[in-house]
């Protein structure tokens, strides 16, 4: 109605205009000179009346719902950044220890992430000629040799698997270069066994959670070398001669795992339909032998009504401190304290009858914390046990 009565005094307006242009009288001339600036006061009245009932109209519901969803959503889209930033920040693990980014080139002691595990080098070692802990005592362990105007270089590259599954990983991917000169791995041979500083080049390739593995390979090496490259994948490590270990290398593990809880002795650790496995304690062993041994004890009983026969020997693994033993001892036929060596093949128990076993794991140090995992064909890994020696 307002906007009608508007175009009617501006219609008006218009022709009173048109009319005082003529000029056919000064009277009436005046007379609607005053018609028309009445006119002209009243739209400008109109006119403010107009914009200021627009201004004070209710708004649209349906526009205030859109302005208030853009401003939820605004605030849900910052919620929801803020979610993501903070699920980013939680699912970047911490760990205790240093992780190189850039992965080449890196110094002694110094770790980066390769696949699913983190790698650092420990030490690198150089020696005149190879060792072995049954040098002289068993035939088949024929050591490498080292060629006139050579000497031995051994990487000691730690691996620490940091997640919650047991891993399989690859001991034959080291590389080395001297002087950036490409040479082949000596000892990749089962029977060309050796060890360094108290570490056997193991055969084992399955890493248990939160363990540590430490692998030593051999590298026949010109003597007057000056720069060792040495790769475990696409992770490389160089150094100088200066860097190289002239004292025995003397394990501590670069990745500071929490020691595990230990295990009580007389702990049933793992049970199934035909037998239950009895945790019993540690000890350490070393009569007649060149290498002290730990010796992990069990009892194992017989649930069922016929002869059983358990395979152990190939589902048990051992550590020190974290670090990956090398398989057990199977040349040891002696009974300590009532049990005897597992590692010598199956063990056969006669219905509702018990055997004490034990499995034996030679070693350079004495104390610390021991542990040793039980697995199975079906289920894997069901037994995990953990033990320390002290002075």
């Amino acid at each position: 109605m307002k906007i009608r009565k508007i175009s009617a005094m501006v219609l008006a307006l218009a022709v009173l205009l048109s009319l005082t242009g003529c000029g056919k009288n000064s009277t009436a001339e005046e007379s609607m000179q005053a018609e028309i600036e009445s006119l002209r006061a009243q739209l400008a009245e109109e006119g403010v009346t107009e914009t200021s009932d627009q201004d004070d109209e209710p708004s649209d519901p349906a526009d205030d719902e859109d302005e208030t969803d853009e401003v939820t959503s605004t605030a849900e889209d910052e919620e929801t950044g803020e979610a993501e930033d903070e699920d980013e920040e939680e699912d970047e693990a911490t760990y205790p220890f240093d992780i190189q980014k850039n992965k080449l080139n890196m110094g002694l002691g110094e770790i980066a992430e390769y696949g699913d595990f983190f790698v650092g080098l420990a030490g690198v070692r150089e020696f005149s000629e190879y060792t072995s802990l049954y040098e002289g005592t068993f035939s088949f362990y024929d050591l490498p040799t080292v060629g006139e105007g050579q000497v031995v270089i051994h990487p000691i590259i730690q691996i620490y698997n940091p997640t919650d599954e047991v891993l399989e990983y690859d001991d034959q991917i080291i590389s080395l270069y001297a002087d950036n000169a490409q040479v082949m791995r000596s000892g990749n041979d089962y029977t060309e066994n050796y060890w360094v500083d108290g570490l056997e080049e193991l055969i084992y390739t399955d890493l248990d959670p939160n363990e540590t593995s430490v692998i030593v390979s051999a590298f026949n090496v010109d003597e007057n070398w000056s720069t060792i490259t040495i790769f475990y994948g696409d992770v490389s490590w160089t150094i100088t001669r200066g860097d190289f270990l002239v004292e025995p290398y003397t394990y501590t593990s670069m990745f500071n795992q929490e020691d595990e809880e230990l295990t009580e002795p007389g702990s049933m650790v793992y049970r199934n339909e035909e037998y239950e496995l009895v945790f019993e304690g540690i000890e350490l062993y070393s009569e007649g032998l060149r290498r002290p041994h730990v010796l992990f004890e069990f009892t194992i009983n017989n649930l069922t009504d016929s002869m059983l026969q358990v395979d152990t020997l190939e589902h048990m693994r051992g550590y020190y401190e974290h670090r990956l033993l090398e398989c057990p001892n199977s040349m040891i036929d002696a009974t300590v304290s009532g049990y005897n060596n597992a590692g010598r093949g199956p063990v056969e128990i006669h219905p509702g009858m018990s055997s004490k076993v034990y499995f034996a794991y030679p070693l350079y140090e004495t104390e610390g914390m021991f542990e040793m995992y039980f697995e199975t064909e079906d289920d894997g890994v069901v037994a995990h046990v953990a033990s320390e020696i002290t002075g």
